[in-house]
C-alpha cells in the first residue's frame, strides 16, 4: 500500500493525481494514519515529518519525503524554532490575517497561495510541533537505500537541505515549496521511485 500525507493548511485532494487501487490519501486533520512495514510512505512538508514518524514506529518499504524537514539539530535551533512556533499558534486565531501573513512567508514566494485555513489547523500543527519532535536524520541514515527526497530548487529553505544529506537519493525539482502543485513534475518521479 502507497501511503500519502499531505501538509499543513492541505488535504488529500493536494495529492489527487496519485490516485489508484493501491493508493490511500490520508486526511490528517481527520485520522490518525495506521502503517506498517510493508507500505510505502509519501509525505509532503508536515506530512512528511508524520511519514518519518510512523516509519521509526512501525516500519516501511519506501519512504519518499517532499520538501520535508529531518529535525532540528540541537537546542538554539529549537528554541529559535520553538519561538516562531508560537507566533505561528497566535496568528491561527484569525484565519483570513493569518493565511495573508502565511501566504506572504518567503518559504512560498514561488507558490501559488493558498486559499482557506481548514479547521483544526491550530490542532494539528500542535500535534506536529516540529521543535518538539526528535531528529530523524540517523535513523533515516540507517536506512538510506530506502529513502527518497524530493525538494524544490526554487525553495528558499528546503534547497539548502541537500547540503545535509549526503549520499541520500535527493531528487531537485524546478520549482518553489509546494510541489503538489506542479503535478507535471513531480507525479512521473514519484510513480517511478515507487515502483
Amino acid at each position: 500500500m502507497i501511503r500519502v500525507f499531505h501538509g499543513f493548511l492541505g488535504s488529500p485532494r493536494d495529492f489527487e493525481f496519485l490516485k489508484g487501487e493501491d493508493v490511500t490519501l490520508h486526511n490528517l486533520y481527520e485520522e490518525t494514519p495506521v502503517t506498517n512495514a510493508s507500505d510505502i510512505l509519501v509525505g509532503y512538508s508536515m506530512g512528511g515529518r508524520l511519514a518519518m514518524e510512523l516509519a521509526k514506529k512501525n516500519g516501511f518499504k519506501k519512504l519518499i519525503l517532499i520538501n520535508s524537514h529531518p529535525g532540528l539539530l540541537d537546542d538554539k535551533e529549537r528554541e529559535v524554532r520553538s519561538a516562531w512556533e508560537e507566533e505561528v499558534l497566535e496568528r491561527l486565531t484569525d484565519p483570513q490575517s493569518f493565511l495573508s501573513w502565511w501566504n506572504g512567508l518567503p518559504l512560498f514566494k514561488n507558490d501559488q497561495p493558498l486559499l482557506s485555513v481548514p479547521e483544526k489547523s491550530s490542532d494539528l500543527f500542535k500535534k506536529m510541533i516540529l521543535s518538539r519532535q526528535e531528529n530523524f536524520l540517523p535513523f533515516l541514515t540507517e536506512h538510506k537505500n530506502k529513502v527518497h527526497w524530493i525538494l524544490g530548487e526554487k525553495d528558499p529553505k528546503y534547497s539548502l537541505l541537500k547540503g545535509q544529506l549526503g549520499d541520500f537519493d535527493v531528487h531537485m525539482i524546478p520549482a518553489g515549496h509546494r510541489l503538489f502543485q506542479h503535478p507535471e513534475l513531480i507525479n512521473p518521479l514519484i510513480r517511478k521511485l515507487v515502483s
